[in-house]
């Protein structure tokens, strides 16, 4: 299980680093070691990273599998902030798909669900692609609250890289991409 982490952690580096190959081949590796071992929440753990990773390169169909086979295992094993998680990745797959309401509607279902767990980061990676899917329906100024109250939640627990992304787009609006 520990060199599931360590491609996993390897591979999510490399999309931070825009090397997306290397963390494609890195979670694949990971995703069959996982499987191998029956290893459910590791290997729904890699279907969100590779969700991420595939909405971040514009790969939408693959981005889908990813997120709907991370979502089955979230709901297999009934942990609600996997759920929260994968339907963060939902959410902007319906916004980037063009189908803005539908995601308002799936992030606000994470919104609940990721308030039940104790996840900061990702309550406010919830609330960063909410305010990204009320920009695609021209809901500015409730966008750029969301993003405040984002922003607030990643400077409470020091989330730097964040922290800079949320202040670019409340200076610098563009919800054309994942992030």
């Amino acid at each position: 299980q520990a060199i599931c982490w360590v491609l996993n952690n390897l591979g999510y580096l490399h999309v931070k680093e825009g090397r997306h190959e290397d963390a494609r081949a890195c979670f694949d590796r990971a995703l069959g070691i996982a499987r191998s071992r029956g290893d459910l929440m590791s290997e729904g753990t890699l279907e969100e990273n590779r969700g991420e990773l595939f909405l971040t390169i514009d790969d939408l169909h693959a981005a889908e599998r990813s997120i709907r086979r991370a979502l089955a295992i979230a709901e297999q094993r009934a942990d609600d902030v996997r759920r929260a998680a994968g339907l963060k990745l939902q959410g902007a797959l319906h916004r980037l798909r063009g189908t803005p309401q539908l995601a308002i509607d799936t992030l606000e279902h994470a919104m609940t669900l990721s308030a039940v767990g104790e996840d900061a980061l990702l309550g406010g990676e919830v609330l960063y692609q909410f305010a990204l899917a009320l920009r695609a329906v021209d809901r500015d100024d409730d966008a750029n609250d969301v993003l405040r109250a984002a922003l607030e939640s990643f400077e409470r627990i020091s989330a730097r890289q964040w922290v800079g992304r949320t202040r670019a787009q409340l200076t610098h609006p563009a919800s054309g991409r994942y992030l």
